[in-house]
């Protein structure tokens, strides 16, 4: 079962780990330990184990990057980049998103305005609240929500969109 899910989604989950941390070494710990936690809560289902190591994965990143910060009494200066969606994997095992659903969530991070996605990304990746994200984006925390708000709905409305 785990060597199923790894296959199915170990890449995709260092890559998540890698674009929160920006550290091999790091993202490897992060994903490992994700692994080890999900044979624990596995009941054969693929693709639900997949959702729980990916989000177990951004969390425990998450929390490792906030710690670093913690510890170095510092500010991230990493520069930041706009985030891939992987193509569609081509092994036996069927992918966390169907290739229809990633082309409409590819087409609609496209969709978004630079603002809006990056204010989604700060909060998706670095685990930002509002008022980090307006400190980083230089606006007020109001602005920042509004930022999030509209992006997740323009995502949801593009994502959810049915074939005409």
């Amino acid at each position: 079962m785990l060597a199923e899910l790894y296959d199915s989604v170990g890449e995709t989950a260092y890559s998540l780990a890698m674009r929160i941390l920006d550290q091999p070494e790091e993202a490897t710990l992060v994903v490992a330990s994700a692994f080890s936690s999900i044979q624990e809560i596995s009941d054969g289902d693929i693709t639900k184990c997949s959702v729980q190591l990916l989000a177990l994965v951004r969390q425990q990143a998450i929390s490792r990057r906030h710690a670093d910060r913690l510890r170095e009494h510092q500010g991230s200066s990493s520069k930041r980049t706009m985030i891939r969606i992987p193509d569609a994997a081509h092994g036996s095992y069927p992918p966390v998103l169907s290739t229809v659903l990633q082309t409409r969530l590819r087409d609609a991070l496209a969709e978004l305005r630079p603002d809006e996605r990056t204010a989604i990304e700060l909060i998706y990746f670095e685990g930002l609240n509002q008022d980090e994200v307006a400190d980083r984006l230089d606006s007020t925390a109001e602005i920042a929500r509004l930022r999030v708000t509209k992006g997740m709905f323009k995502l949801r409305d593009t994502i959810m969109q049915v074939d005409r």
